[in-house]
């Protein structure tokens, strides 16, 4: 099964930060949210 985070509840300035966090924490992908 892989996990995904949304992207509002991770630290980092940058999707490069926030994704290389989510990552190193065992997620496989980030949940975007529309605007």
């Amino acid at each position: 099964m892989k996990l995904a985070v949304q992207e509002q509840l991770l630290p980092g300035r940058t999707l490069q930060e926030k994704f290389a966090f989510a990552v190193d924490a065992g997620f496989d992908a980030i949940e975007l949210r529309g605007k």
